[in-house]
């Protein structure tokens, strides 16, 4: 097992004060075999992940942070920094529809140009991580409450509970995305 990393029976969210980070002092939730073909969504837990992103959306918008669109947090590798998600985020960022995907390995397949292409499907971290500093504190809080309710979904429909780094996840999943649902 990697250094800092858990078994995923701990219960404890991995890296829980920030979904972005450039290095993570805490304990980290992984599956054993990440190329295991994420199993597919139902539509009732596809719309509960809506309903988790719905809040998490609302909230940010209710504490006033604002995306500068600039593409500078997309850009793992300039801002030396990863994206984790849970395995449940991933299938769900999966069903993306088809479209232009990034070729380049290390990054994430959705930006493209600078710009995120799978924006109502991109995972928590995406939508809790700002470049102003002044959020930081409550942003990370707020992630860590809407991961809980990721994970008490996951367990509650019986998916697998994993969380790891979301671009190396997604592009590793072996099995093709089941067609784009809503």
């Amino acid at each position: 097992m990697p250094p800092g990393a858990s078994d995923s029976r701990t219960g404890d969210s991995a890296c829980p004060r920030q979904a972005l980070r450039p290095r993570c002092d805490r304990t980290i939730i992984v599956r054993t075999r990440m190329r295991e073909p994420l199993p597919f969504l139902t539509p009732e837990l596809r719309k509960a992940i809506a309903a988790v992103y719905r809040d998490a959306d609302a909230e940010v918008s209710t504490l006033g942070a604002a995306c500068w669109a600039r593409g500078d947090c997309c850009d793992f590798l300039r801002a030396d920094h990863r994206l984790y998600a849970s395995g449940l985020e991933t299938a769900y960022a999966r069903e993306t529809p088809a479209g232009p995907r990034n070729p380049q390995e290390t990054l994430c397949p959705f930006w493209i140009d600078r710009r995120c292409t799978a924006r109502e499907r991109r995972p928590l971290g995406c939508r809790t991580y700002f470049c102003d500093p002044r959020y930081r504190e409550p942003l990370e809080a707020m992630h860590e409450r809407h991961l809980r309710r990721l994970r008490q979904l996951s367990e509650a429909h019986g998916f697998p509970w994993s969380y790891g780094g979301f671009v190396a996840a997604l592009r590793a999943s072996a099995e093709p995305a089941a067609p784009g649902r809503s």
